[in-house]
């Protein structure tokens, strides 16, 4: 398997088990062709405008995870930056999965824990600029943005009451 496959695989198994503890489900396009890696959704939501909602994510991985003023700096590309920008029903999130440089370092397992490296970073891009840019654009992630169960879940929330995330 090339790294690039590994990196993708890897990341979707960190928002997967992120998900898997929210207790979300989960589908996936058969063609991305809109930006959209996976699809997170729920229901039974008590309290909530809607009982159900959805969050459309793009999964993006990398080992150079630069960051500078509390913000995580990460090179996407325009057609995913368009993607991400336009407006939707659902929220549509960039998620950056931080690893560690080597493979091995990736994952680490004993018989009491199973441990994933680094962590992941969400962002939307809902009402950001258009770009003149034609191959990447930097976007700047606040580090503040981590990828938990805890903000997998009031997301969720946030969306059945028709709030923006």
């Amino acid at each position: 398997m090339y790294i690039t496959q590994q990196k993708e695989q890897f990341s979707l198994a960190y928002v997967l088990a992120v998900a898997a503890q929210a207790g979300m489900n989960h589908t996936t396009p058969v063609v991305d062709d809109e930006s959209v890696d996976i699809i997170l959704m729920t229901k039974g939501l008590v309290g909530c405008s809607y009982t159900q909602a959805q969050i459309k994510i793009q999964i993006k991985c990398t080992e150079n995870c630069h960051f500078r003023d509390n913000f995580l700096h990460y090179p996407l590309p325009v057609k995913n930056y368009h993607d991400l920008r336009e407006a939707s029903l659902n929220p549509q999130l960039l998620v950056v999965v931080c690893i560690p440089d080597s493979v091995e370092d990736w994952l680490k397992q004993n018989v009491r824990r199973l441990a994933m490296y680094r962590c992941a970073y969400w962002y939307s891009l809902k009402n950001l600029p258009d770009t003149d840019n034609t191959t990447s654009i930097t976007v700047k992630i606040p580090t503040s943005n981590l990828f938990t169960t805890t903000f997998l879940i009031e997301a969720m929330r946030n969306t059945a009451n028709g709030c923006d995330l």
